[in-house]
């Protein structure tokens, strides 16, 4: 039996775009072939991938079709169908930055953990051209990571098949939080790519505030979970993070650009209802807490191309409790 399965959704995309993964897979170096094997769910799509291109790869590729039900479930049916021990989520449209990645993710797996992250790197479209960055200590999204299978079914960690978007996020909370052994790889070892032509980004340029219902959904069902697995500080933390989220989300050039269109005012609902349910919990926080989260939002916000706080956080807050139905 397989130590570890690399599940891969499938949903729409052309084989040119899945290749560079396979390929990347093929280069591993130091690793047994014996030691894991891919799992392709195509999500209930009509573009279903020719097996014949698998042919050429050392590995195991076992790929499945399943009814469509969205990123979420196609990566549950990845989990209830794991054989192996270990389990990890790779994009179809991303790959291995070098070839030793999954060697150091076997040599962890050799040593045990439930929850192991990575240093990776994300791409990104900027003013016509490309940016690569690192992804430090991430743990939001569900690239370069790896769970231990009993773990996830233990805890009861799925990810969430009502949302659409940010999905991983609310996965990767409860992961973390819930586990007693965490790793992490310093070596940055997979590439996240920018696929233009994903169903998400074709929708809009201004996809974050065009959403913003589920980014709030996330952020809401992260202080829930916590909330109810009994994790009370990571709750306050999360509660207090959320809000000086928000109040530079509605600072940064992308929301400014929107301001005072139906745009704007769905998103400030869309925040309006987190902070009915948990402005009362803000109040419980000290100072020393809510002072260190909104200085860990600024220093995001300001990378992501903030100048100044239009409005103070303060003022923000009695405007969103006062003027908006």
């Amino acid at each position: 039996m397989e130590k570890l399965t690399i599940v891969v959704p499938h949903y729409k995309e052309p084989w040119k775009t899945c290749k560079f993964l396979f390929d990347s897979i093929e280069c591993q170096h130091g690793v047994d072939y014996d030691d894991f094997k891919v799992l392709v769910v195509n999500d209930g799509d009509e573009m279903v991938l020719d097996r014949a291109n698998f042919a050429e790869y050392s590995y195991r590729i076992d790929y499945v079709i399943k009814p469509h039900g969205g990123i979420s479930d196609t990566r549950n049916y990845g989990i209830d169908h794991c054989d192996s021990e270990y389990i990890m989520f790779c994009d179809c449209d991303d790959g291995f930055l070098n070839n030793y990645g999954l060697h150091l993710v076997l040599g962890a797996i050799q040593e045990g953990f439930d929850f192991l992250h990575s240093v990776f790197i994300e791409e990104q479209p900027v003013d016509g051209g490309w940016r690569v960055f690192r992804r430090d200590g991430d743990k939001v999204f569900v690239h370069g990571k790896a769970y231990r299978l009993q773990f996830l079914k233990d805890k009861n960690i799925r990810f969430d098949t009502e949302m659409r978007l940010n999905e991983d996020s609310v996965f990767n909370a409860i992961a973390y939080h819930e586990a007693d052994v965490v790793k992490k790889i310093d070596t940055p070892f997979y590439l996240w790519t920018w696929n233009g032509e994903s169903t998400v980004r074709k929708q809009s340029e201004d996809i974050i505030i065009r959403t913003y219902d589920q980014v709030m959904a996330m952020r809401l069902k992260i202080c829930e979970q916590l909330d109810e697995r009994g994790f009370i500080d990571e709750f306050f933390d999360a509660v207090c993070k959320t809000v000086a989220d928000c109040y530079y989300d509605f600072n940064e050039p992308t929301f400014l650009k929107h301001e005072g269109d139906e745009l704007w005012h769905h998103a400030e609902k869309q925040f309006k209802k987190f902070w009915r349910k948990y402005s009362k919990a803000y109040y419980e926080c000290d100072s020393d807490r809510i002072a260190r989260t909104m200085m860990e939002s600024r220093l995001v916000a300001y990378n992501a191309g903030l100048r100044v706080e239009r409005i103070d956080l303060v003022s923000w807050l009695k405007h969103i409790k006062n003027d908006i139905n």
